[in-house]
Order: structure tokens, then sequence, then C-alpha cells
């Protein structure tokens, strides 16, 4: 069963979070959306020294997020920027 908790882009070229490394399973994500019923769900990795430690912190941050729990949907009818990095950004959907 997939439940949507938030959506955003997701950055898988980099390398930490917040001056921490990127733990092995995960990626980081840029939240710019998140569902009401979703505000209170823990990160699985908080971030303490700033002050974010619910998805509802989250939002407009950066954040770790489990790459098992992230659902891309396909691109219809949109086409792509590639940025100058060569890293195209992919929006995405947070689920439990």
């Amino acid at each position: 069963m997939l439940i949507e908790l938030a959506q955003g882009i997701v950055q898988p070229g980099d390398k930490e979070c917040h001056t921490v490394p990127v733990q092995d399973g995960y990626v980081v994500v840029k939240i710019d959306f998140v569902h009401e019923n979703a505000k209170d769900v823990a990160l699985p990795i908080p971030l303490p020294e700033a002050d974010i430690y619910t998805l509802g912190d989250a939002r407009t941050m950066r954040i770790q997020w489990k790459k098992s729990g992230i659902l891309i949907p396909p691109l219809v009818g949109r086409q792509l920027v590639v940025p100058q990095s060569g890293h195209a950004p992919q929006h995405l959907i947070l689920k439990m």
C-alpha cells in the first residue's frame, strides 16, 4: 500500500546533508510539499542542529530519506531541463 507523505526533488549527487554524510541506502531530498496528515511523521535521520525532526519541520529543507521510500513518477508532457552540473533533479513522492 502506497501512502504519499510529501513531494519534493531528489538530489542524487549530494554526498552530505547539513554536514552529515549521506548514509547507505539513503539519498538527499528537498521537500517542497508535505501532506497535512504527514507533518508529524518523524524523520529517519533527524537534524537536531537545524531543529528538523519531522516532515513538517523539513518543508523547503534538504533531508536524507531512504531510497526504498521514494517513488519517482514518470515525466508525461514535461521537458526535463538538466542543470550545468549534469545531474538532473527528479521530482519525487515520499512514501511509508
